[in-house]
């Protein structure tokens, strides 16, 4: 129970003012005595001591006015508290008498209106009415319900209702289609008849063939192939439009004729119930086959055909024919249109794969064609199976090549399949040899370019483990065994950081199969958080970590591959500089140009990279068959107590780690990430751990930790003393690990900064892919370049453990994220669930060493949150408040660079 002011008053008052005087009563003693004594000091000293004892006197005199000034100052304090109490007790005096005055105040008015009450009565006053009734109502008149007379809508629309008499002339006309009531009429007088060639034959080979036929006899129109697969057809015609199994006539002329069914002045017309065809004559010339005749009366159609040629092209509105040939009525059979019916499925699968066909299979056929005629227009394939309905026709199936000779004007092709075999078919059963093989290529080549190459689970593996198995562990791995002292507790670190990392990859797993979309813990921690704080993540890293990182791995490679040239000493700075240039140059180009060469290039450094590690542990192998294992008998010797070491230890022993989570930056680019995402994060991590282990431990079978401590390479000092004609190999996989290293680096950020882009938070066209290629150039060529940058101005490695830290707090806050989707959306679907214990394990640890950090090294941390906070500025001028002015010479901009590198927004389309 807190003390009341009274009582802290009355304390104040009996006990401390009375001891505060008390010692300020002392201290003026004492300030006397010292007085005194300085007093007799400096008479009683000699000659040349009054310069020594002055100062001692002004020393006393000041230690003695200090402690007087320090008690009045506290009895100063204690008498200033002593009013504030007074204070406060008068100001609740004060409220307490305002409480006592509004009461009685109250009281008053209640005891007046008890007055005033007693003085009044209550008048009875009579109630009355809430509206007025009217004086004459209208009549309420009942609804009565009428039935519906349904036969008024026997005429209306394209339902015909028939009397009896009526059905039957109907069942004479259409009944069976065997018994014909009416013969069809002349030909009317506008027709022409005096030109009554076949329309077929164009050359003086074809007058032979048909010699046989009268030359009264119309040919037979060009069959509509089977058109069920019509929506599938996907081939190319000469003139560019798309391919229709109709025929482009047939489908414009069966446009037509549904047009045509709705206006019944052209089609028919009804008079007492009977169909009349009077009006029949111009629509049966539009049925006809690009102008030609049908088969004489009595000519059946082909067996089991009920299709009807129906070309528009030529049909005149006079009822004419213009390519020349009788014209015939149709029977009332085909008066009503017949639907085209539904074709085999098979079509589709055969058209996909003619192209394929044509380029291997048909060249091989075409070595043995000696029976080709010497003269041809083309030579074509069949599309379908056909059957001939009389001798002059072939008859052919899917695939078959045909030589064609002639083309006739009505679409009918005259053609050989075989020596000696030879005839007519429907020209549109057939398509051309140089189209198809045409269409093929032209087909591989846009799927070539508008394929985006995606990452396979090996593929992701290499970059993960690339990017987290660095040149480090074959240069300096001393850090953990400078804060650790022993080799028994700095293997304990590694293996530690590995574990607490796993909870990690745990959460990103959770994360990249729930959120389907590029960019990593930017898009993350922006969903979570908001848009300020993907600007920050996405400033930092594109701007300072990533750039620094390239350049770190670009002068580790320079410098591995020049050491040999120069050996003993050391290769000239300048050298290493433009090397290093050079690398980030060319692995730029690289993921500029292709994004198949950089992951080509991704899984050749991944195979050398675990080559050398394997190379390192398999000759630490060697080591200890051969007995040499003094480390390992006493691991623990000489550890390290001190509590700030072992933290820094344990930090340190993370940061090697650190790339586990840049395969969620190009999850877009993956194969079936929903699978292929969890078993990639979670095995590189295990395969990383399991590697750092190993080649840590092969380290010690023949150096000491003195020896690890000391040395700048240790991989290439560890083969020296094994076996030295390895000397000269191990540089160059060093090397070959630190591009590939960098080749992740690049091919990670691109896709942070482009999906960056494409949220807005950047420029936009920085979010533009090329056309062909589809890869981000924006976004390589100022990684590049701030690479480069970073190369030429030094001190990268210094701005690294700058913002180390930042690393880990991304880590933790896309961590936390976990927690924050599952209340914010519980309902989403997730194929991989982290749990709970999870992401709290990997908070509290990261957290703790994290706050640990800050404690042993304040300023690396703080220079490292001043440069992340620097992006907050940055965001409020260019993002959130965002002048007119800056779009207006961003948009030129955009469209500038669009030109120059020939990019445009990409086409995003996502598998899921």
């Amino acid at each position: 129970m807190e003390p009341s002011p009274f009582q802290d008053l009355a304390f104040i008052l009996k006990n401390e003012l009375p001891s505060l005087k008390g010692n300020l009563s002392e201290n003026i003693l004492n300030l006397a005595k010292v007085a005194d004594f300085c007093e007799d000091n400096y008479l009683n000293s000699s000659h040349h001591d009054k310069s020594r004892v002055y100062e001692d006197t002004k020393n006393y005199a000041i230690q003695a006015l200090a402690s007087v000034a320090y008690q009045i100052n506290t009895i100063a304090t204690s008498f200033l508290q002593l009013l504030d109490l007074q204070s406060n007790q008068f100001n609740e005096l004060e409220t307490n008498m305002s409480d006592l005055s509004e009461d009685t105040n109250v009281h008053k008015e209640k005891v007046a209106r008890r007055e005033i009450g007693t003085l009044t009565t209550n008048k009875s006053l009579g109630r009355q009415p809430l509206f007025i009734k009217p004086s004459n109502p209208e009549k309420l008149v009942r609804y009565v319900r009428k039935p519906l007379d349904y036969s008024i809508l026997d005429d209306i629309g394209h339902g015909v209702r028939l009397s009896p008499q009526e059905n039957k002339s109907r069942h004479m006309i259409y009944g069976n289609g065997i018994q014909q009531q009416q013969q069809p009429p002349s030909t009317p007088p506008s027709m022409k008849t005096a030109n009554a060639s076949l329309s077929k034959a164009t050359g003086a080979n074809s007058s032979m063939i048909y010699a046989q036929r009268s030359s009264l006899q119309p040919a037979p129109p060009v069959i509509v192939p089977p058109t069920d697969y019509a929506s599938r057809h996907d081939l190319i015609m000469n003139n560019g439009h798309q391919y229709n199994p109709y025929g482009h006539r047939q489908q414009n002329a069966h446009n037509q004729m549904m047009m045509m069914m709705n206006n019944e002045n052209v089609y028919a017309t009804r008079h007492n119930g009977i169909l009349n065809t009077n009006n029949m004559t111009r629509y049966t010339g539009a049925m006809l086959e690009n102008g030609g005749s049908v088969r004489s009366k009595g000519t059946s159609q082909p067996p089991g055909s009920t299709r009807i040629p129906i070309h528009m092209d030529n049909y005149d509105p006079n009822g004419q024919q213009q390519n020349g040939g009788e014209s015939q009525y149709m029977s009332q059979q085909s008066y009503l249109p017949q639907f085209i019916p539904q074709a085999p499925n098979h079509f589709f699968e055969a058209t996909t794969t003619l192209p394929r066909k044509s380029t291997r299979g048909f060249r091989r056929r075409f070595e043995n064609l000696d029976w080709a005629p010497e003269q041809y227009l083309e030579m074509a394939i069949a599309c379908y199976d056909y059957e001939s309905t009389r001798d002059d026709e072939l008859t052919f199936r899917e695939d078959t090549i045909i030589f064609v000779v002639a083309k006739n004007d009505d679409g009918w092709f005259e053609g050989v399949i075989e020596p000696g075999v030879r005839g007519l078919f429907p020209g549109n059963y057939v398509e051309p040899l140089s189209i198809i093989i045409k269409m093929a290529d032209d087909k591989k080549m846009e799927t070539k370019k508008e394929e985006k190459p995606k990452l396979s689970l090996m593929s992701g593996i290499a970059l993960l483990v690339g990017s987290i198995v660095g040149s480090g562990i074959f240069i300096s791995p001393r850090g953990v065994l400078l804060g650790t002292g022993s080799y028994g507790l700095s293997v304990l670190v590694w293996i530690i950081g590995g574990l607490i990392c796993i909870p990690g990859c745990m959460c990103y797993a959770e994360l990249g199969t729930m959120i389907y979309s590029s960019g990593g813990d930017y898009t993350y921690i922006k969903m979570a958080f908001g848009d300020w704080a993907g600007f920050l993540r996405v400033w930092s890293e594109i701007c300072c970590v990533r750039p620094a990182t390239i350049a770190v791995c670009g002068i580790t490679a320079s410098i591995y591959l020049l050491q040999p040239l120069f050996s003993p000493c050391s290769p000239p700075h300048y050298a290493v500089l433009a090397l290093a240039c050079f690398f980030i140059l060319i692995i730029t180009l690289l993921n500029l140009l292709s994004t198949r060469g950089s992951i080509f290039w991704q899984n050749g450094t991944f195979y050398a990279k675990i080559g050398a590690l394997i190379l390192l542990i398999g000759l630490g192998i060697f080591q200890l068959i051969r007995g040499h294992y003094e480390v390992f008998t006493e691991p623990f010797a000489n550890t390290q107590t001190s509590v700030k070491k072992l933290a820094i230890a344990f930090y340190i022993g993370l940061f090697p780690y650190t790339g586990w989570n840049y395969l969620s930056n190009a999850i877009e680019d993956l194969k079936d990430p929903k699978k292929t995402f969890p078993i990639a994060i979670m095995s590189s991590i295990i395969a990383s751990t399991i590697f750092y282990t190993l080649a840590y431990s092969a380290y010690f079978t023949a150096l000491t930790p003195l020896d690890v401590m000391s040395t700048d390479a240790v991989a290439v000092t560890f083969v020296e003393q094994i076996y030295k004609p390895l000397r000269l190999i191990m540089p160059l996989l060093v090397s070959i690990s630190a591009l590939g290293g960098l080749n992740g680096q690049i091919f990670s950020i691109v896709r942070m900064f482009s999906v960056a882009g494409r949220d807005g938070l950047l420029p936009t066209i920085s979010s533009f892919v090329h056309i062909q290629r589809l890869t981000p150039v924006i976004p390589c060529i100022v990684e590049g370049i701030l690479g480069v940058l970073y190369v030429l101005v030094g001190n990268a490695d210094r701005l690294l453990s700058y913002l180390s830290f930042s690393t880990w707090v991304v880590c933790l806050c896309s961590a936390v994220s976990v927690l924050i989707f599952r209340r914010t959306m519980p309902n989403i679907a997730r194929p991989f669930n982290a749990g709970v214990v999870a992401p709290v394990i990997f908070i509290v640890a990261i957290g703790f060493l994290t706050l640990v950090n800050m404690i042993f090294n304040p300023i690396d941390i703080l220079v490292g949150m001043l440069i992340l906070v620097s992006g907050l500025p940055i965001y409020w001028l260019f993002v959130l408040q965002r002048p007119k002015s800056i779009d207006k010479s961003s948009e030129s901009i955009s469209i500038y660079l669009q030109k120059l590198f020939l990019v445009a927004p990409e086409n995003n389309k996502q598998e899921q």
